[in-house]
């Protein structure tokens, strides 16, 4: 028994009706006219991931060593990411503030070092007075504000640890012309002079270029 025509697919005659268009397929890959797929991209979005995070940990002492660990991380994910083709913009600025990262977390490292070593460590200090008379003189002396009563030319040395503060006072009654000076570890760090009275204090900038640049 024949089978019956669909009577949407037949025209008045009978006979089958014109066909619907047929939609093109997408072709499956780029060799057949599609667009072409995007590169994978999770290996530098790591690097960029790593990179700024070990950037911003880097300039927080103390917390910043962890940057040691990312920066490097961050690197070498930079490095994969590049050649396999990845997405080229990503890899390099994860890469590079891999690299900038570990530079500046080396920077704080040393000089957070820097000054716990001051902090902790052992200074000696040295007060110079010079006088017309007799004057008196107030002085740190690494834990407390000490005063003594001198006449003339008068020195004192001190040893303490902590930082390298030290501060000196000299008056005179008379308004006669006074001087002080104090030196730091072999270093003259204050000297001042006046009528009737003069201020020396340690931890000026000068000082601390020096010891920046024994480091």
């Amino acid at each position: 028994m024949p089978r019956s025509q669909d009577p949407s697919t037949q025209d008045g005659s009978g006979h089958p009706g014109p066909q619907p268009p047929v939609q093109d397929r997408p072709a499956r890959d780029a060799g057949q006219g599609g667009n072409r797929a995007d590169p994978p991209t999770g290996l530098a979005i790591t690097a960029l991931v790593l990179g700024i995070v070990a950037f911003f940990v880097a300039e927080i002492p103390v917390i910043g060593i962890v940057s040691f660990l990312l920066g490097p991380a961050a690197i070498v994910f930079g490095i994969i990411a590049l050649r396999r083709k990845q997405r080229k913009a990503l890899a390099v600025t994860g890469l590079v503030l891999g690299a900038v990262a570990v530079v500046v977390a080396a920077v704080v490292t040393a000089i957070v070092a820097f000054l716990w070593a001051q902090a902790t460590g052992e200074h000696t200090v040295r007060y110079v007075v010079a006088s017309d008379g007799p004057v008196s003189v107030s002085y740190f002396n690494g834990g407390d504000s000490v005063q003594e009563r001198v006449d003339g030319t008068w020195e004192k040395e001190i040893t303490y640890s902590g930082l390298p503060i030290a501060g000196l006072t000299v008056e005179a009654g008379d308004a006669g012309t006074v001087s002080c000076e104090i030196f730091m570890d072999g270093s003259s760090v204050s000297k001042n002079s006046g009528v009737g009275r003069a201020d020396c204090a340690s931890g000026n900038m000068e000082y601390w270029q020096r010891r920046f640049l024994q480091l």
